[in-house]
């Protein structure tokens, strides 16, 4: 379970975001209540529709993939910011999620074309 302290900041409507019971403590730590969602089967049914967490080989998978240095990474983003920011001061449709992955999709794939290499 979940435990939050009290503090002049947390609002009740802070709370919507727990999917699980939450024990709430004062500030001296004392326990004060435990909240409970009203919706606790449909937020526990949504959250089990979410993608699992990966397994342990998939992050060892993952952490065999070559590496790309950050200034790379920003540079991709600077790019597809300007593309974005070009299409919408021209009248054409800005990217959709799916096109955006495409055009940075390119725009590695061109890079590597052209002997840049990634780390």
């Amino acid at each position: 379970m979940v435990a939050i302290k009290i503090n002049q900041g947390l609002q009740l409507k802070d709370l919507q975001q727990f999917y699980d019971p939450v024990e709430i403590h004062d500030e001296d730590g004392r326990v004060l209540g435990v909240y409970v969602p009203a919706d606790l089967q449909q937020k526990r049914q949504r959250l089990a529709e979410l993608e699992p967490p990966p397994t342990k080989e998939e992050i060892e998978r993952i952490m065999k993939l070559p590496k790309v240095p950050f200034a790379e990474v920003m540079d991709r983003f600077r790019k597809l910011q300007a593309e974005s920011r070009r299409r919408v001061a021209t009248g054409e449709p800005d990217f959709t999620g799916d096109e955006a992955v495409a055009y940075v999709r390119s725009l590695r794939e061109s890079s590597e074309r052209n002997g840049e290499t990634e780390e």
